[in-house]
């Protein structure tokens, strides 16, 4: 007959202290996380508004408005890192490997990035999109390659080793969120905002044809792109003026 193991309190009281050992160390891992994401958001959205000309929005933006801006970023880093240790623990890739499987995706979003400048307007948001996840999946890998590295020299740092993370700072905190600022503007400035939502607005601002280009604090900036001028105007209007806002899927 089975019987059900159950603790006894000393072993029960060493869990407990293990639990709660760990608490401090993941709130830490919580708070870190949020500080990369603020980091890489702030210079995506400062790329963003610097292109697009209104580097003054980028001082109205929240912490959550930033940070909001790169949580998919800093989720697809963290997703390949977590399958790139999962894979170490279980044997089934070295170092080398994640460095191969880094280097193609590096070059894989190298060739988008080159090819972003030659196609329509219209799809060149698809190419900064994958351009951006496909730096982002070799930020990742190349973190677990750090890890693989150090675990296989006994913990002890070499120049490869600051290489590498000098390459994750540089490339997936700095490159990937200023390229895709950079790309976003680029795309709305060259198709005129036609994929921004339409806002009409009450009062006497309501004669231009006023494109959403996102929330900054607690009120909105809107753009418009009057005639055949190569000029563009905003204005940052409060949520109580909109009249409406045209559905989109873009």
């Amino acid at each position: 007959m089975d019987t059900v193991a159950r603790p006894d309190i000393p072993s029960t009281i060493k869990a407990t202290a293990v639990v709660f050992g760990l608490l401090p160390q993941l709130a830490g891992l919580v708070v870190g996380l949020g500080a990369v994401a603020y980091v890489i958001g702030w210079r995506e959205a400062t790329a963003f508004y610097n292109g697009l000309g209104a580097p003054w929005a980028t001082s109205l933006l929240t912490t959550s408005q930033v940070t909001r801006s790169s949580i998919w970023i800093v989720s697809m880093i963290g997703l390949f890192f977590v399958l790139s240790v999962y894979m170490l623990t279980q044997q089934s890739t070295s170092a080398k490997s994640l460095r191969l499987w880094s280097v193609l995706f590096m070059g894989i979003a190298a060739a988008l990035y080159i090819v972003f400048f030659f196609v329509p307007p219209a799809a060149a948001g698809l190419f900064a999109a994958g351009m951006s996840m496909c730096w982002s999946c070799s930020t990742g890998l190349t973190l677990g390659e750090l890890v693989a590295s150090l675990a296989t020299s006994k913990m002890q740092w070499h120049a490869y080793h600051v290489y590498l993370l000098y390459f994750v700072v540089t490339f997936g905190l700095v490159f990937v969120s200023d390229t895709l600022g950079s790309l976003r503007a680029k795309t709305i400035l060259e198709t005129r905002g036609a994929r921004l939502a339409e806002v009409k607005i009450n009062g006497q601002i309501n004669d231009s044809n006023w494109r959403l280009v996102a929330p900054v604090g607690s009120e909105l900036l809107v753009v418009s792109f009057p005639g055949n001028s190569d000029k563009h105007k905003f204005v940052i209007t409060a949520v109580r003026n909109v009249n409406s806002i045209e559905a989109t899927t873009n």
